[in-house]
């Protein structure tokens, strides 16, 4: 009995691990992500555009010293001053 338990969390583990890999919770949209876009013309800096997940709204770039500047047609766009690691997700 015991040997099935471990075998079922260890195939919940590795699900989890997939999907976190393929961005499967971004795609089927439950999770909010954001992706760089175009900075409009003369703007130093890099800009984000989030989009909501259903789970999770959008997603916060404050801790990323970024500022909210819009929202427009369901995506929200943030600058940030300098050029973040990997595109955000979560919460």
């Amino acid at each position: 009995m015991l040997v099935k338990i471990v075998v079922v969390a260890a195939l919940i583990g590795v699900g989890l691990y997939v999907a976190k890999v393929e961005h499967a919770f971004e795609k089927a949209g439950l999770v909010g992500y954001c992706n760089t876009v175009r900075a409009p013309s003369g703007d130093d800096g890099e800009w984000q555009g989030c989009h909501e997940g259903l789970m999770s709204g959008f997603p916060n770039l404050v801790k990323d010293s970024c500022t909210l500047e819009i929202r427009r047609n369901g995506v929200e766009y943030w600058r940030c001053p300098a050029g973040l690691a990997h595109s955000r997700t979560g919460v």
